[in-house]
């Protein structure tokens, strides 16, 4: 269980990414054809279940062939991509109540043929999901990675309102630093705004840290409450009919 275990830096400043070996174009074998149904939750000491991956990829290389696959009530993140090149295509991703798909640590490949739909109903106490598609920049790591011919629905579990009465769950999450595109794509029911890019600028302890996204986004359809930008996020670097 990796989320139990320390996490070794075994190869800072790798052009692959900061977890796992060095080589991209490494390989795990073939996943395809395969179903994962109510995984990702873990069981707690007081009866419940805590979310995890249904699936996690840690430093999977491109040669990896993963197509084909269904998720369906995760409690947690549907696919959970750490580093690695592995490129992934043909998922099927429903009401997971993490993200649908997340990226960390320097990943850099592909997601094709893309369906997800987010839960409408609660689940073990969770009170609403996360979003369809996001970024984070853990691991010191950019990502760089491109979304192609998706279709990603919301549903009532990321459309619920904090205590100022706002929807807060955006359909994708461009975030820290990341290298994205995003092509012919639909995007529907997600209140808070079909897509949200942000950068990073702040001074600390260890110094300044400077992470600005750059996203490219073509032949998108968005119908979301707050618009395709909600309030807070500026638009893509590179768009071309966004709808």
């Amino acid at each position: 269980d990796h989320d139990h275990v320390d996490f070794n830096w075994c190869n800072e400043g790798s052009t692959v990414g900061n977890i796992g070996g060095d080589l991209a174009s490494d390989t795990s074998g073939h996943m395809e054809y395969v179903r994962i149904l109510e995984a990702g939750g873990g069981p707690t000491d007081n009866g419940g279940r805590s979310p995890h991956y249904a699936l996690y990829l840690g430093a999977v290389g491109f040669e990896t062939s993963i197509s084909k696959i269904q998720i369906k009530d995760s409690l947690g993140t549907g696919i959970k991509v750490e580093g690695g090149t592995v490129n992934l295509s043909e998922l099927v991703i429903v009401d997971a109540y993490g993200s649908d798909i997340e990226f960390d640590r320097g990943y850099k490949g592909n997601v094709q043929y893309l369906i997800t739909k987010k839960p409408d109903a609660p689940i073990d106490g969770s009170d609403r999901a996360d979003s369809s598609i996001r970024s984070n920049w853990e691991g010191g790591s950019d990502n760089a990675y491109a979304v192609a011919n998706a279709t990603l629905l919301g549903g009532d579990m990321v459309n619920q309102r904090n205590e100022k009465g706002y929807a807060t769950i955006r359909g994708v999450q461009f975030r820290d630093g990341v290298t994205a595109g995003l092509y012919n794509t639909a995007i529907k029911d997600f209140d808070a705004g079909c897509v949200e890019i942000s950068d990073v600028n702040y001074d600390d302890d260890e110094g300044s840290v400077n992470l600005s996204s750059s996203v490219t986004i073509a032949h998108a359809l968005g119908d979301c409450d707050y618009g395709f930008y909600p309030g807070g996020s500026r638009e893509a670097d590179s768009a071309t009919d966004i709808q």
